[in-house]
């Protein structure tokens, strides 16, 4: 348990310390995430600490760290916020989010840190024979509504902002998101279950489930330092300003619409696959709210289906021009500018009503 709890740790200080040093993309959101990652680093290590029996003798170090688990929700939400909005600032009532980790710090004062010595000694043993206590219980129920209260606000947030977002990028950054929310929802629906069989069961039984726990933990973390190393435009998103819709005169809309065009059909910018409204703009040379005004009055589309349509199109030209057996869908997908399989095989049916395989064997 202390070794898969080891590499836990080490894995949340590598790509914690990663995005908190990163000065790619939006330095914001990578902070609000690599502190999310940082915190739960500390957290195993001092679980790690307490398991080893390393607080008996000081007792006076064990349990700063607990409130943490209060934090790690508000900056879940605030790297989704961050991501959606540029413009998106920690407000007064932003910052009411913390009351949970004051709170709990504060408890944890009185009936903890300035209790004697014995009385510490005393809770530690409590803790570290895995029996299951009121308060302990009292608080597990807390860390679990709060943590999965905010997936879901962050959920909802994502599938409200999804339209918006659909205007700015080409290849969207949400399978991303969505990894994250669902893998931490993994791990909350695993440690409830952990909890119960330290209830309701043996602690055995709990003892056997949190190295599985952990194990979930590190897969976790690898995949998602896989796909930041696989993929480093995850780091990059997140700089979406929103603003009302700009009314153009005619021989302006005409002028930019005519710099996309060139854009999309001489120079191809679709297949940058991070190619995304703000690259455009510089590329046509005119602001983002304008360009995007133009797209969506006279293309009809918004800037994800712009995009996608030209990509769609240059993969139907390869799969019909290119007869290499050899060819895979895999090899046009990055061509043609994806970065997801399974957006590509979205987009690529929507438009066809066949995937890329069954399309790319009919002209074989």
């Amino acid at each position: 348990m202390i070794i898969v709890s080891s590499v836990c740790a080490a894995l949340f200080f590598l790509l914690g310390s990663y995005l908190l040093l990163s000065k790619r993309g939006n330095r914001k959101a990578n902070m609000f995430l690599g502190l999310f990652f940082l915190l739960w680093g500390i957290d195993f290590i001092d679980g790690i600490l307490l398991l080893n029996g390393s607080f008996i003798s000081n007792p006076n170090w064990a349990f700063w760290t607990d409130p943490f688990v209060f934090l790690y929700g508000p900056l879940l939400l605030w790297y989704t916020k961050s991501i959606q909005f540029s413009e998106f600032r920690l407000s007064i009532k932003s910052l009411l989010h913390l009351l949970p980790f004051i709170l709990f710090m504060l408890i944890l004062l009185f009936s903890y840190h300035l209790q004697p010595t014995a009385v510490k000694s005393e809770i530690l043993s409590e803790v570290i024979s895995f029996e299951p206590t009121s308060g302990s219980m009292v608080f597990l129920v807390a860390v679990y509504i709060q943590f999965f209260a905010y997936i879901v606000a962050s959920r909802l947030s994502i599938k409200a902002a999804y339209q918006e977002l659909k205007g700015y990028y080409s290849n969207i950054t949400l399978e991303w998101l969505y990894l994250i929310l669902n893998s931490f929802s993994l791990i909350v629906i695993l440690s409830i279950v952990a909890s119960l069989l330290q209830v309701f069961v043996n602690k055995i039984h709990f003892q056997f489930a949190l190295p599985v726990l952990a194990s979930v933990i590190v897969i976790f973390m690898a995949r998602i330092i896989f796909k930041v190393l696989d993929q480093p435009s995850l780091l990059t998103a997140g700089k979406m300003t929103s603003g009302r819709e700009l009314h153009l005169d005619k021989n302006e809309l005409t002028g930019i619409a005519s710099a996309i065009r060139r854009a999309l059909d001489d120079s191809k910018v679709y297949l940058d696959p991070d190619m995304n409204l703000e690259k455009l703009a510089i590329h046509v040379n005119s602001s983002p709210k304008k360009v995007s005004s133009v797209i969506n009055n006279h293309f009809n589309k918004n800037f994800f289906d712009l995009m996608n349509s030209y990509r769609i199109e240059e993969a139907k030209r390869i799969f019909e021009e290119n007869k290499d057996p050899r060819l895979t869908v895999l090899e046009v997908m990055y061509e043609v500018g994806y970065n997801s399989k399974s957006s590509f095989n979205t987009q690529f049916k929507a438009k066809t009503g066949l995937t890329p395989s069954e399309y790319k064997r009919q002209h074989n």
